[in-house]
């Protein structure tokens, strides 16, 4: 990632190819591939259904870019990722890393979804703590349709849990080095 501090444009390359090559900002926050989206930082593909620019997720209603209509698998990248501890909430804590200054919990969600994020070490939920998930990238998020035999692709109906959480203006809720794994 030291590409994206000194670098006026980034290239990644897959195979002596030229995956994606444009400024450090667009890269990182517009992959054009997953591969771009997991090369240059930690990221979560959840999967969706989008149409017009909103992906209805698991998570929540998210703006994306890319892939805008059908089955997708939207990225999301830790710091893009809120919690807050809500009895009634559909994620628990699973799981939490030290990571010195910040922690980075994994956040299971009832469907199997799972979504790191990073915390203030002095903020941080313990384990099995239930708590309210919210992302927030301040951009649309990149979108990808999905692979065959994703999770993503076998959804033909918006999650119904994510109807809900449509905010007008809001750029949507969010999840980006290593694809965590679903359930």
């Amino acid at each position: 990632t030291e590409a994206l501090s000194i670098g006026d444009r980034v290239a990644v390359l897959r195979d002596g190819r030229v995956e994606q090559c444009a400024l450090p900002e667009v890269v990182f926050h517009a992959p054009t591939s997953r591969f771009a989206a997991t090369f240059l930082g930690e990221a979560a593909l959840i999967p969706g259904v989008a149409r017009d620019g909103v992906a209805d997720t698991p998570v929540g209603r998210l703006a994306v870019t890319g892939a805008t209509s059908g089955a997708v698998e939207v990225m999301v990248r830790p710091h893009e990722v809120t919690m807050a501890a809500d009895d009634d909430a559909d994620a628990v804590v699973e799981m939490v890393e030290f990571r010195g200054a910040y922690t980075s919990p994994v956040l299971a969600f009832d469907g199997g979804v799972r979504l790191r994020c990073e915390v203030p070490h002095v903020r941080q939920q313990p384990v099995g703590t239930r708590v309210r998930v919210t992302i927030d990238a301040g951009h649309p998020l990149a979108a990808f349709a999905a692979e065959a035999g994703s999770v993503a692709e076998s959804a033909d109906e918006p999650y119904p849990e994510a109807a809900n959480d449509a905010r007008p203006g809001h750029p949507g809720n969010a999840v980006g080095h290593r694809a965590l794994p679903s359930a």
